[in-house]
């Protein structure tokens, strides 16, 4: 039991610890020295590990099946205690009694705790082997029969085994549909209740049959009694290696199931039905990206709605946006600046305007320095001069009406939008006729 739940744990750790090990030595032999090594969670390194995943899980699952089968040989049985065939008859059982208790008798040999213990197993060896019923029990269920009390027929033995067999197989359905719900074991159910379900009819049809399955009688038998020169197996030990089997390819199915299954998954369907897949995939796209775009232009507009001649200031330089830019950098260039000022998203061009805009004030004054240098030559004072011979007059005249102007156009944007948002207006009526304004 030990050695069986030690088996169990070992699947836990030892897989992934041994995986990660070869591969470092794997990598160590087949790269020379200075040559760079696939990194952690690259493609490549995913795929060398999950291959070298799969070989050790494998080779695993090969050990623990054939640590079953030298357990069970280790553990021995009637027949091979008493040194008769699977056939011997009555007789035979009781010659061979006769002759092992000449040399292991208490009498014969010194006594001891082992010597005792051997001889009175060989004695209900034979017993069991001579009564019929205890006979055609052991074969079926081993030698735990020797506990069960108050059995003197075939049908109690079998009421005994199947009250087992019952409890066996509802125990391990209730682990399974346990650890199905706590998220475990998901790849393969389907197979895994399969096979729960084979093996308690293979075991019910092995305990209720007077026969051995042919499964062991014409393919397993015949090769360990010809090639690997062992004795056959009896019916219990059969079921014994199939439960031991079953449990740990159980266990092997659920590792090995996330390591096969993206490359299963990646030939399910058809190219037709991925094609469709993906069409359907851009479609809803390219939907999704109309509406955000129809919400961030009613968003950008917003402000303009109501006011004609903003709107046409719009239409202006959003056409004269459309034919400065090429067409090939139309759709490259985002329009995240107001249409009015001209600047483009570029940085590299905002950069450009300060610099020029840095050197135009750097020759403006250097410009009035002039100027006042001249009239302190005349005898005066700077800005003492007759405002009409100021050369910066004009302009900054006209300067200041156009701020004026434009400070009157964002006073009454602003009211508007604030009736916008207040309700006192229907934004869809304005929205209606600033994009047929648009021309949309």
């Amino acid at each position: 039991m030990s050695a069986q739940l030690l088996s169990l744990a070992g699947w836990a750790f030892l897989p992934n610890l041994v995986t990660n090990g070869i591969q470092s030595v794997w990598y160590g032999i087949t790269i020379r020295a200075g040559d760079p090594k696939p990194q952690p969670r690259t493609p490549l390194h995913t795929k060398h590990r999950q291959r070298i995943h799969i070989a050790v899980i494998t080779t695993y699952l090969l050990y623990t099946i054939y640590e079953a089968h030298y357990t069970i040989r280790q553990a021995s049985d009637y027949y091979q205690d008493l040194g008769i065939p699977h056939s011997a008859s009555d007789r035979e059982i009781k010659s061979r009694f006769r002759r092992l208790a000449a040399l292991y008798h208490p009498d014969k040999v010194a006594q001891t705790a082992t010597s005792t213990d051997f001889f009175r197993h060989l004695k209900t060896a034979q017993d069991t082997l001579l009564n019929p019923a205890a006979r055609f029990a052991y074969d079926r269920f081993g030698p735990s029969i020797s506990a069960w009390q108050n059995c003197s027929s075939i049908h109690d033995y079998l009421t005994i085994g199947a009250f087992q067999i019952l409890q066996y197989y509802g125990a391990g359905a209730v682990i399974m549909y346990v650890l199905s719900l706590t998220g475990n074991l998901q790849f393969g159910a389907y197979w895994r209740w399969l096979g729960l379900v084979t093996l308690a009819v293979l075991e019910a049809h092995v305990a209720s049959r007077p026969y051995a399955p042919r499964l062991a009688s014409h393919l397993l038998n015949p090769l360990l009694t010809n090639l690997a020169s062992q004795p056959p197996y009896l019916p219990f030990q059969l079921v014994q290696i199939l439960r031991k089997c079953a449990v740990t390819l159980f266990i092997a199915l659920s590792q090995l199931g996330p390591l096969l299954a993206p490359q299963t998954a990646a030939k399910t369907g058809s190219e037709e039905e991925q094609l469709q897949r993906q069409v359907e995939r851009m479609a809803q796209l390219a939907t999704a990206a109309d509406v955000e775009a129809t919400r961030l232009v009613a968003m950008e507009m917003a402000p303009f709605v109501g006011d004609d001649e903003a709107i046409k200031e719009v239409q202006k330089k959003t056409s004269e946006w459309l034919i400065r830019i090429p067409l090939g950098e139309r759709f490259q260039c985002p329009f995240n600046s107001h249409p009015r000022t001209g600047i483009k998203a570029n940085p590299q061009d905002r950069v450009t305007k300060l610099r020029k805009a840095a050197a135009k004030a750097r020759e403006k004054r250097a410009f009035l320095a002039r100027i006042q240098k001249r009239a302190l030559e005349r005898g005066g004072r700077f800005g003492e001069w007759d405002d009409n011979s100021d050369p910066w007059k004009a302009k900054r005249e006209r300067e200041k009406r156009e701020e004026k102007r434009w400070k009157e156009k964002r006073e009454k944007r602003r009211l508007r939008y604030e009736e916008l948002k207040g309700g006192k207006v229907d934004w869809r009526v304005e929205l209606g006729k600033l994009l047929e304004g648009l021309g949309v």
